[in-house]
């Protein structure tokens, strides 16, 4: 038994350290998910979005994670978070800690002092909907929740 033993031991320690190391989400994963998601936008969103973005340009001084600005105004603005999280200090809003088997519920307690996605996807989208906003505020809010790629979930951090 000894001798079937070692041998497997052996092999499930070669496969782990010959297995590829995950790699983050990147900028083709976020950029993929925009090109997606913009093909679900009826005309009139489309038209909002392109208003919006190309209206209110990103700074071409910006150092950009990914390179290049890319021609698709969703795509190019689906990095731009991570293009402004040292000098804006966003890093909260990429995630939200649950621990395993938490029961369902309001979020609140799960979120740091700097905020998580959950409120930061509910304060972009109420800065978005807000047509008092400056323009400027309302792309760079878009550009928020494009980056975070989906819609506001049912309970987010601001539930009670």
């Amino acid at each position: 038994m000894k001798h079937r033993v070692v041998p497997f031991a052996l092999f499930l320690w070669l496969a782990t350290i010959a297995a590829p190391r995950a790699k983050p989400w990147g900028c083709k994963g976020h950029q993929t998910v925009a090109l997606i998601a913009e093909q679900y936008l009826s005309p009139e969103a489309k038209q909002m979005v392109e208003t919006l973005l190309n209206g209110n340009p990103i700074e071409s001084k910006l150092k950009r994670y990914c390179g290049n600005a890319t021609p698709d105004a969703m795509a190019d603005a689906s990095t731009w978070a991570d293009d402004v999280r040292g000098e804006r200090k966003n890093g909260q809003w990429h995630y939200i800690d649950i621990p395993r088997g938490a029961p369902r519920g309001p979020l609140k307690q799960y979120c740091g002092e700097g905020s998580c996605v959950t409120a930061a996807i509910a304060e972009q989208m109420a800065i978005l909907k807000n047509r008092n906003a400056e323009a400027a505020q309302r792309a760079e809010a878009l550009r928020y929740l494009i980056h975070f790629g989906r819609r506001a979930p049912a309970a987010t951090c601001d539930d009670e």
